[in-house]
């Protein structure tokens, strides 16, 4: 993560491919631990007042939809954000990309995102906030 954190020290937005997505209560030692990014892991570039984008897989537990409004709310929580959005891609197997907004992005990215979805990819996605 070190090497990771100094890489990206100049970048505005960060994107985070694990290849799960999110903690899902898996502990970081065991098995399938590297798997998923840990919040602890995404703090620092909170810090430096990066965005962030997170790449992260729905499960069969609730609608995907649920599970993205409960997931932007523990990042709301986790990261001390309150300006978080998703990605719903739909198409095959549902999965999300996790929008973490640095207030410095705020504008820009709220504008490409409203953009992108009146574009022809838009019938694949959903726009979920958590408020």
């Amino acid at each position: 993560m070190q090497d990771a954190l100094s890489a990206t020290q100049d970048c505005d937005i960060i994107f985070v491919d694990p290849d799960n997505g999110l903690e899902a209560g898996t502990k970081r030692h065991l098995k399938q631990g590297p798997k998923y990014v840990f919040f602890d892991e995404l703090e620092p570039y909170c810090k430096r007042e990066q965005s962030l984008i997170i790449y992260h897989h729905t499960s069969r537990r609730g609608t995907a939809e649920e599970q993205v409004r409960e997931r932007l709310a523990q990042i709301d929580e986790r990261l001390n954000s309150s300006s978080t959005f998703a990605l719903l891609y739909h198409r095959g197997s549902s999965r999300a990309f996790l929008v973490v907004q640095s207030e410095k992005h705020k504008t820009i990215l709220t504008k490409k995102v409203e953009r992108f979805m009146q574009g022809p990819w838009s019938q694949h996605f959903t726009v979920v906030r958590n408020r």
